[in-house]
């Protein structure tokens, strides 16, 4: 193997590490897409505790990506498989990987915590209309205020992992993509096969009357969960509830 004695490993070492330290600042700020561009121009390969690290990096941001398109199920699977990874160190661990580590931990223990408790949640929902205002909630703070969503990469079709009308649809409230992300989190949370009926969409209103209900509902929720102080919020996330909170204010209703 590889290591930082030998000339090639050294180098091999140096340049998946400097590819590490931005890629988990992305990993906090829940920059997935920086993630997966960072570290597939690197070669994986030399020291174990590099290499193991950047497996893991990998996959949370793939279960970021996952989340983002509605694979919430694929998602769960790939932060226990990150935080396994996690669990692994090697004996011998150098320093800057050592504090990596524990900052992506950190991240893999927020995304799991987050969607532990999206999924109690929503087990105590009555199905239908709420299950939808649910979803839409984690629609506005996965896809419409997400900062990056609204940049257009060249790669973005194969960031995402979409295509044709699932492509063109990302990142816009609309009645298919919702009851679909609500039947995937039913699915998730409860073990419930049925599909959310569209029929909810129509009956609250549509768009106006489902995005209203989402931001009552994400001002009324705290910005994070008390198990995670300290732990930086998903940039998406705080966008989302920072323009909920601040629509409750603008309407009349603190």
């Amino acid at each position: 193997m590889a290591n930082e004695r030998d000339p090639g490993g050294a180098d091999l070492f140096g340049r998946l590490l400097g590819a590490l330290a931005p890629s988990v600042d992305a990993l906090e700020r829940g920059d997935w897409r920086a993630v997966l561009l960072l570290l597939d121009a690197v070669t994986l390969a030399g020291r174990r505790d590099v290499v193991n690290l950047a497996a893991a990096v990998l996959r949370l941001a793939e279960s970021m990506r996952l989340q983002a398109v509605n694979e919430v199920s694929q998602a769960s699977a790939a932060i226990l498989e990150a935080t396994s990874m996690l669990a692994e160190r090697s004996h011998q661990v150098h320093p800057q990987v050592f504090h990596l580590s524990d900052r992506t931990a950190r991240v893999a223990r927020r995304e799991r915590i987050e969607l532990e408790e999206l999924c109690a949640r929503f087990q105590e929902l009555r199905p239908g209309q709420s299950e939808l205002v649910a979803a839409a909630i984690e629609h506005l703070t996965w896809e419409r205020f997400d900062p990056w969503t609204m940049v257009r990469h060249p790669s973005e079709r194969s960031l995402l992992g979409l295509d044709g009308l699932a492509f063109e649809r990302f990142g816009s409230l609309n009645r298919a993509g919702l009851c679909d992300r609500a039947t995937n989190l039913r699915l998730l949370a409860t073990g419930r096969t049925d599909p959310v009926s569209v029929r909810n969409w129509s009956r609250m209103g549509g768009e106006r009357g489902v995005l209203e209900s989402a931001l009552r509902g994400l001002a009324a929720q705290d910005l994070h969960s008390p198990k995670l102080i300290g732990v930086p919020v998903r940039l998406g996330r705080v966008r989302a509830w920072d323009f909920a909170r601040q629509w409750r204010v603008d309407i009349g209703q603190r």
